[in-house]
């Protein structure tokens, strides 16, 4: 195994400059959760309630470079790149003759040779286990060519052991490896996997090595265990190698290499490492890619005890100190991150003796400087009553305007600099201004406590609050094209050629059959932007209009019941009402918010207080009992907008708003540009003017079952997320390769769907499209005609060739519609 580490780091930092990381082990790897409490601490201390400790052995061997990485491998430096080598050329040997992964291992063996067994790097150096006192303790022992064999103190639910390096008592240095066994487990059943680092975070052109395994062990090998970057401008990972080690051949623990693009130049850069094996086992590594530094500074309260020596360090270039003799320490450059762990280790005198402590305070570092960033425990004198009134810490709700009212100080900005510099250095540049690293920027808007790109488009920028509020900036019109953008094919005639009438298929027969359908004869259909894409028509040509008719028409030919069971909510023009841009009024000033808001219009039926036709997050839920849909044709914005953000009546909060008070952390706000909108005369018209909607988080699709279901996605990028729903077990997942139009997604959906309404699988549906010319997309734009034109500017983003992309679990069955019986309807040889 294999484990670098800077001098000045704490956590598992890994080859080349600066890679870092969170704790591995405990507790699994599913993601950071950022802390909404930048307290967050925990000491050891012999007063406090006592931690059972066991010992657990490790071994490996551990090298330091002369830029005082550590590394602990399970092998020695030869070997392991020996192996590495040997092992990508022959099981991945398409990837390993790419030049990235050369470029890749060339660095590898040039990191490795340049290291020394750590008793070579220091005579002086020890080994320990975080919780033994380095100045009481036995170290661990280590050979003069770096192996150690030994025992190391932690808890018992730890698979990550943590270490520390003393060397010469002038710096520590924290690293850590996993205790693993080597017995494996030959049930499948609640196999976790898990990673050792739990994260990533790196600087362009580090080189950092991750480990993955399995709680209980199973051979991962086995079971197909594959990496994949989600942004591959991120840089490029390795996939598994597994080593041989004393002649035998570890399968139960599998190690990746990430090497981070010298490229990059807009920081930070959000992305995952997914790992994933062949019967759904999934793991997401989170990697941050980094260079912003700022200091950290404060002081370790003893409580009136003698302070003998201390010291405190974290994550950075710079990021080790000594305190003084008042216990003061300054952390010069520590990375601007997520979960940035500051610890603290300090021995004092009490009762004539030498007392150890260490305390570990985590931070959400995004800003700039941070002072008094403390350590102990202030002894507190017996407080005077006084007639002060609590202060009221009540959090704003969610939809407070004050959260709008922000968002337009960004929209602002970022405008006037994407007039000055360009989109793509304007969204640098807003980020670098949040997290308070443009000097020369305006203050930052009030509460907001950092920015980041999104992981999947590093357009977005997910804007954090204090206490926990997050939202997403997004970047791209919602895209309204005038009639004269078709400058070749017009696709419409040329789907209508092939678009038969439902009366020419009066006389089909349902016969037995022994065809796969999906789970159910349930069909879900959602529109909940109809209002923006349908032009006004919400029938011809639309799945949610003349397809969820046909389908509700279709009866059982013996017993006359309906052949399917559809939930389609469809929001039209009829059901949403555009409202002036609000002001915000603080301290006797007022300010226009550069947010257009939309209310619902009432139920025009009788039984329903509110409008049936509102699509409402809770419509997206799919699981494997009540809404155990087969089909679910989703046209949205992307995959994850479910709808508007409604403005509500304080006094009559809608389902939609309950549900969100209920489900915080399933999703998220989005403000999108507007296309097209022409702002009332109170306004300025020389700004931009945004939407605000509701975006479902990762969490919420890792909740859902989509097993042996048919899911169309009819939004842009749609096939980016593909992941989520092979993950949740979809038979057949469809969606977009790139931004698209809004009238081909849709009539080429409703196209897909009239193929398997008349017999065919979604495969022979989906194979159709091409056959017939209209996937990809055969039209011609003109840029001049878009609400942005931007769009066009990028091959990779623009909707010229758009595509639809299929993922099919298994390749070798043929999916068809549901239905109550087994049974299939009787092609047209017009096919």
């Amino acid at each position: 195994m294999f484990k670098p580490l800077r001098g000045y780091f704490f956590i598992c930092l890994v080859l080349v400059t600066i890679a870092l990381f969170s704790s591995c082990g405990n507790g699994g790897n599913t993601g950071i959760v950022p802390s909404t409490d930048n307290n967050t601490s925990g000491i050891v201390n012999p007063t406090q309630t006592p931690v059972i400790l066991v010992n657990k052995p490790v071994s490996g061997y551990i090298y330091v470079s002369n830029s005082t990485n550590l590394n602990i491998l399970d092998l020695t430096a030869d070997e392991f790149i020996t192996q590495t080598g040997e092992y990508l050329q022959k099981e991945y040997p398409q990837d390993y003759s790419t030049s990235d992964i050369q470029e890749l291992y060339n660095q590898l063996k040039t990191d490795l040779s340049q290291s020394k067994p750590l008793p070579l790097y220091d005579a002086n150096a020890r080994l320990f286990s975080v919780r033994q006192d380095s100045d009481s303790s036995e170290p661990i022992p280590v050979d003069s060519d770096g192996h150690f064999n030994g025992e190391a103190l932690t808890t018992a639910d730890e698979d990550g052991v943590n270490l520390e390096v003393s060397l010469n008592d002038e710096t520590y240095i924290g690293i850590e490896t996993v205790s693993l066994s080597d017995t494996i487990n030959s049930s499948s059943v609640n196999i976790e996997l898990k990673s050792c680092p739990g994260s990533i975070l790196a600087e362009p052109g580090d080189l950092v090595i991750f480990e993955v395994y399995s709680e209980p062990s199973v051979n991962l090998r086995e079971l197909g265990l594959s990496f994949k970057l989600t942004d591959n401008s991120a840089g490029c990972v390795t996939q598994p190698v597994y080593l041989c080690i004393g002649g035998k051949n570890k399968y139960t623990k599998a190690f990746g290499i990430f090497y981070a693009s010298k490229k990059i130049t807009n920081t930070p850069l959000s992305s995952l490492i997914i790992a994933k094996t062949r019967n759904d086992l999934t793991l997401n590594i989170p990697l941050e890619i980094v260079k912003n530094t700022a200091s950290i500074s404060g002081r370790v309260i003893t409580g009136g005890k003698p302070l003998i020596k201390g010291f405190v360090r974290s994550i950075g270039p710079s990021a080790f100190c000594k305190l003084n003799s008042s216990g003061e320490y300054t952390l010069p450059r520590i990375f601007r991150s997520h979960n940035v762990k500051v610890v603290a280790t300090w021995w004092v005198e009490e009762n004539g003796k030498k007392v150890r402590y260490r305390q570990e305070r985590v931070i959400e570092f995004f800003n700039t400087d941070v002072t008094d960033f403390n350590f102990g425990e202030e002894i507190t004198p017996t407080p005077i009553p006084t007639v002060t009134p609590t202060p009221n810490l009540t959090p704003r709700p969610f939809d407070d305007i004050f959260y709008d009212a922000r968002v337009s100080d960004v929209i602002r900005q970022k405008h006037q600099w994407i007039d000055t510099y360009g989109r793509e250095q304007a969204i640098q540049m807003t980020l670098d201004w949040l997290n308070n690293a443009l000097p020369s920027a305006p203050s930052i808007p009030e509460e907001i406590i950092g920015a980041e790109r999104d992981v999947y488009d590093n357009s977005i920028i997910k804007i954090h609050f204090s206490g926990g509020h997050r939202v997403n900036l997004l970047d791209k019109f919602s895209l309204v094209l005038s009639q004269n953008s078709i400058s070749s094919k017009n696709i419409n005639n040329l789907l209508e050629k092939h678009i038969r009438n439902i009366k020419d298929n009066e006389n089909l027969s349902l016969i037995a059959s022994s065809v796969k359908t999906v789970r159910s004869n349930k069909i879900l259909i959602l529109a909940p932007f109809a209002f923006q894409f349908s032009g006004g028509n919400y029938t011809n040509n639309k799945v949610y209009g003349q397809f969820a008719d046909d389908l509700n028409n279709l009866k059982d030919p013996n017993t006359g019941t309906p052949l399917y069971k559809i939930h389609c909510v469809v929001t039209k023009h009829t059901d949403v009402e555009q409202l002036h841009p609000e002001y915000e009024i603080r301290e006797g000033n007022r300010e226009q918010t550069l947010v257009i808001p939309y209310r619902e219009k009432p139920s025009t039926d009788p039984n329903s207080i509110w409008n049936p036709d509102i699509v409402r997050p809770e419509d997206f839920i799919v699981n494997n009992s009540d809404k155990n849909y087969g089909v679910i044709y989703i046209m949205t914005h992307g995959v994850s907008i479910c709808g508007m953000a409604y403005k509500e009546d304080p006094d009559n909060p809608s389902p939609t708003y309950k549900w969100l008070t209920a489900h915080k952390d399933w999703w998220e706000y989005g403000y999108q540009i507007a296309a097209r909108y022409t702002p009332p005369s109170d306004c300025d018209p020389n700004q931009p003017y945004y939407e605000k909607m509701i975006i479902l988080t990762e969490s919420f699709f890792q909740q859902q079952d989509y097993t042996n279901a048919i899911v169309f996605m009819g939004g842009c990028s749609g096939f980016d997320r593909v992941e989520l729903f092979k993950g949740r077990h979809a038979s057949i997942y469809i969606g977009t390769d790139r931004t698209a139009m809004s009238w081909w997604t849709e009539l080429t959906a409703y196209k897909f769907f009239w193929y398997m309404y008349n017999g065919l699988s979604a495969n022979e549906a989906y194979n159709k499209l091409g056959e017939i010319g209209v996937n990809p997309d055969p039209t011609g734009y003109d840029p001049n005609a878009c609400a942005d034109p931007n769009i066009f500017a990028d091959p990779n983003s623009s909707p010229v060739g758009c595509t639809y992309k299929i993922y099919r679990e298994n390749t070798s069955t043929e999916i068809y519609l549901p239905a109550p019986a087994e049974i299939v309807i009787q092609k047209s040889k017009s096919f």
